[in-house]
């Protein structure tokens, strides 16, 4: 399934799903999204699953939680593209990626 999420916020879930917006067998363009204060148990905002394509352009994504992701978790055979947006991660925690905490990303 292709989807377009335009001018969009998420804020304070907290569901303990994999993630505020989970993308599985999807490519979904996000502009002008923002996701704030999301807790999921693996990403606070968006799990790419696998065979799914994110892109993401002009959103922000401030202190997020999840047991694997602060804000985005993109698994195996999966692609997340982002461009012109704010990331502020707290905890982030990947097996592939070192901790990162308390400190603004812009991509």
């Amino acid at each position: 399934m292709n989807m377009t999420m335009i001018d969009s916020s998420f804020t304070n879930l907290a569901a303990f799903g994999q993630a505020s917006v989970i993308l599985l067998n999807s490519a979904v363009y996000f502009d002008n999204v923002t996701f704030n204060s999301n807790y999921q148990s693996n990403a606070g905002a968006i799990n790419v699953n696998q065979t799914s394509n994110a892109t993401i352009v002009n959103s922000v994504f401030t202190n997020n939680f999840g047991y694997q992701a602060g804000a985005i978790a993109v698994g195996c055979e999966s692609a997340c593209c982002l461009s012109c947006s704010l990331c502020v991660l707290l905890c982030c925690h990947s097996a592939d990626v070192p901790s990162l905490h308390s400190r603004e990303v812009s991509l």
